[in-house]
């Protein structure tokens, strides 16, 4: 369901920032995925999809990853998601701490 917003995320972090319409677009299909999701009531199980998405797109330009949070909020109540960062402390963003 988020393939195109995958895409675009893993092109923007092995590539560098791209243009607004870029992000614009993936935006755009990342609400799509969820408010069809809604629809055909198969939310709850595409959200640690969603949720994977949302924690690897933090701190691209163009505001796209607080346009990003804010669509997932509106679909997903924030306490759930806090709750799923401390049960996944380790995001795809996030490197594992150094050993001693």
């Amino acid at each position: 369901m988020f393939s195109h917003v995958s895409l675009g995320v893993d092109f923007t972090n092995e590539y560098g920032d791209i243009t607004e319409a870029f992000y614009s677009s993936l935006e755009n299909s990342f609400e799509q995925a969820l408010k069809y999701s809604v629809k055909q009531g198969i939310d709850d199980m595409v959200k640690e999809d969603a949720q994977m998405l949302f924690q690897k797109c933090q701190g691209f330009g163009w505001g796209f990853s607080d346009t990003i949070a804010d669509i997932f909020y509106s679909y997903y109540d924030q306490d759930d998601e806090d709750n799923w960062l401390l049960s996944n402390p380790f995001n795809p963003t996030t490197p594992p701490p150094l050993q001693p």
